[in-house]
């Protein structure tokens, strides 16, 4: 049983139960049919998400991650216009003017239909919907896609028996138990924040809230208020944190040092040393995971805690692997990785180094790529506010390219009009 904190509401396992109901009827009156592609537009990881999403995955629909919008020149390149369009889009209109309205922009450009929530109430109360069919543990449910840091974005789709078993094995990875106090910070921005943190929380703990950390391009439109006084009366003891940028503005409007230990999700880079020193200071711990969409979630994690050397991090170190889900192999330093799930070992592209005496893996580098190079020289040239492209971790290389080419095409048809 799952107890969310929502506002006022905080037992609201049967609100969950009512909503996914609506959800589904709302999705077959718009003439959802097994398979159709579904993204959510459903800003904030409250009880309408959390409906939606299941719905989406009791009728069989499949759900599309959004990934922010850059630019209006690199719409065509976000995740939704290369891998959709989305048959369907479940909107509660809250985002409308995120990114100077380049949000709502991109769901209404690459969506067919928008479904919004308010009409949820129209179907308070009706008896439970079936669809007629059945969904099965093979079907497609998260449609998700590789970065396109070293190479163009492909498509990566997880049926409902990933979903399940990456979401299960992340349950002790990241420490969730019955009565953790989870608080989801973010929305399906990426596969990650689902496998790592999302789900599992709800598969195993008891207490969930919502409360949104900025991002940053967003710490302006952000407050504080009422978050300081959320992390002392419900002593969270989850979050998932985006990046150093949003951990010091969460650090700087909470009250620290926290009364009990909050574990800090964080992915996709190595910690320095000072995060020892935060974890001491402030009563947190972090569990930095490294992998990636279609080779592993996660395949190392290094836990940092309040007793944590600083020499045992740093100077690239990744961490371990958690248990023995994946096997890892290096050639040339290339990670070859294989797991129960899959038919053949799959390849990443970076260049790591193994420790056999500690099992420590150190990340080297990226796979040579001198197109990243070219495409990160020419952004600087155009003077490209890089910032706009940051998200999360790491740069968005697929809207990058398409910005440049955007630009570059349009000052070209300038100059020969």
């Amino acid at each position: 049983m799952v107890y969310c904190k929502h506002e006022t509401d905080e037992h609201a396992f049967d609100t969950i139960n009512n909503m996914t109901n609506g959800f589904k009827h709302m999705l077959h009156d718009a003439g959802a049919k097994k398979g159709d592609l579904v993204t959510l537009a459903i800003i904030y990881v409250n009880l309408e998400h959390i409906s939606a999403l299941m719905a989406c995955a009791e009728l069989g629909l499949r759900v599309i991650i959004l990934d922010a919008p850059a630019t209006k020149y690199s719409l065509p390149y976000t995740k939704l216009a290369i891998h959709g369009p989305a048959k369907f889009c479940i909107d509660d209109k809250k985002g409308t003017g995120l990114y100077g309205g380049l949000h709502q922009r991109m769901i209404e450009t690459y969506s067919d239909e928008i479904i919004e929530v308010s009409g949820l109430s129209m179907y308070d109360g009706l008896s439970d919907f079936s669809p007629g069919y059945e969904v099965n543990e093979d079907d497609p449910f998260i449609v998700s896609s590789t970065s396109g840091s070293t190479k163009q974005s492909r498509k990566i789709e997880f049926s409902h028996k990933e979903c399940y078993e990456i979401s299960k094995r992340a349950i002790d990875i990241f420490k969730f138990k019955s009565d953790s106090r989870v608080v989801h910070t973010r929305n399906l921005h990426h596969a990650s924040a689902l496998f790592t943190h999302t789900l599992p929380a709800l598969m195993k703990s008891k207490f969930h809230y919502c409360r949104p950390i900025p991002d940053k391009l967003a710490f302006e439109s952000h407050s504080s208020n009422g978050l300081n006084q959320m992390a002392v009366e419900n002593k969270f003891t989850h979050m998932m944190m985006a990046n150093e940028d949003s951990l010091n503005w969460f650090f700087e409007h909470t009250r620290r040092p926290f009364k009990k230990p909050l574990i800090l999700n964080m992915s996709g880079f190595t910690l320095e040393k000072k995060y020892t020193n935060w974890a001491k200071k402030y009563n947190v711990e972090f569990l930095s995971h490294y992998g990636s969409i279609d080779t592993a979630i996660p395949l190392l994690v290094n836990h940092v805690t309040s007793k944590t050397d600083p020499s045992e991090i740093g100077d690239g170190y990744l961490g371990k692997a958690p248990d023995n889900y994946y096997s890892i192999s290096l050639n040339n330093g290339e990670p070859r990785v294989m797991c129960p799930l899959w038919s053949e070992p799959r390849k990443m592209d970076d260049v790591l180094r193994y420790d056999s005496d500690t099992g420590k893996f150190y990340h080297v580098g990226r796979s040579a790529n001198e197109q990243i190079e070219w495409y990160l020289n020419e952004a600087k040239r155009l003077n490209v506010n890089m910032d706009k492209f940051f998200q999360d971790t790491k740069i968005n290389m697929e809207q990058l390219r398409g910005h440049i080419h955007e630009i570059k095409k349009g000052y070209n048809t300038k100059k020969s009009a």
